[in-house]
């Protein structure tokens, strides 16, 4: 969410070159929803003859899940690249094995939870469950195997560190998943879409406007012109989509939701530049140039998700 017309790491970008990558970035999100939504129903009439588990699959995302998983492991990969950069070397592979293993589990627990695959196991039926499970079975395995090999020294910083990595980004993004199993592909694509117009109008703002610091300490290139900017984007956003993708929702609910997912939104991407901040890194990754890396351009989703998923489940649970 940069603010005044720079990557973090001091590289120009304009922002007609951010305006453009930031529209592809945004059809190739759209397009892949619709293929997922579209490839889904075609596919089921054609597994119908097939045992109920392939049918099982594809209804409930099975698409949207290879994708996503592809993401936490890249995802997980820049995060340990960025950990390693405080003084804690952190392997990329095995951390992103593990977060695909526990993205897994949860959707299988939310799947159950909304009357598909019925012979799951009952003891992996609960989403909560398996993310408690997975979460302690990797810090006891992590000190039983240092512990045993003798090694000391900051393993104590480490083992956190990998939990910290696995519930920033792989709970979170599994909510996404959650969110379509239980209100389907229209509402997933109504909560990406307002978050990131909250990006966007804090951008443009931030940009046109200036003004004193947001968070100056963290982020010197916010700015509160870019929040406000955020906000008012993301309501107005929230307030027009609810007609089409999110009829449930009220008028003063679309914009209570609106409001409350920027500051989510907003939040995420600082709590991002303070992972970043602590480890002197300037851009998580390369992906796109002014944007950073991947974690740069979804760390307002991985907080915008679970609240989003917290908001509609509260006040519209059908």
């Amino acid at each position: 969410m940069e603010q005044n017309g720079k990557s973090e790491a001091g590289r120009p970008a304009t922002v007609l070159g951010r305006t453009l990558k930031g529209l592809a970035l945004a059809v190739g999100i759209i397009g892949l929803l619709l293929l997922e939504h579209n490839i889904s129903a075609a596919w089921l009439p054609l597994v119908a003859a097939l045992p109920d588990c392939f049918a099982e699959l594809v209804e409930s995302g099975g698409l949207m899940v290879i994708v996503l998983s592809f993401l936490i492991w890249f995802a997980l990969r820049e995060y340990a690249v960025i950990v390693s950069g405080s003084g804690m070397p952190i392997s990329g592979g095995p951390i992103g094995a593990a977060g695909i293993f526990l993205f897994v589990l949860l959707w299988f627990g939310f799947a159950h939870r909304h009357g598909m695959f019925a012979s799951c196991p009952v003891n992996l039926r609960e989403p909560g469950f398996n993310a408690i499970m997975v979460l302690c079975l990797i810090a006891m395995g992590q000190l039983a195997f240092f512990s045993v090999r003798g090694r000391i020294g900051g393993r104590t910083i480490f083992v956190a560190l990998s939990l910290l990595g696995l519930i920033y980004i792989v709970l979170p993004l599994s909510f996404l998943v959650a969110l379509r199993l239980r209100w389907g592909s229209g509402v997933l694509f109504f909560v990406l879409v307002v978050c990131k117009m909250a990006d966007v109008g804090a951008y443009y703002c931030g940009k046109l406007l200036g003004g004193p610091g947001f968070a100056p300490v963290v982020s010197p290139n916010k700015t509160w012109s870019g929040v406000c900017g955020g906000v008012l984007a993301a309501v107005v956003t929230a307030s027009i989509l609810r007609l089409w993708f999110a009829a449930f929702l009220s008028p003063l609910a679309a914009l209570l939701f609106g409001f409350g997912i920027a500051v989510v939104a907003i939040s995420g991407d600082l709590a991002e530049s303070m992972i970043k901040r602590e480890a002197d890194v300037k851009d998580s990754g390369r992906v796109l140039g002014g944007y950073g890396g991947l974690l740069d351009i979804i760390d307002d989703v991985l907080f915008a998700a679970p609240c989003a998923y917290l908001f509609l489940v509260s006040f519209f649970p059908q």
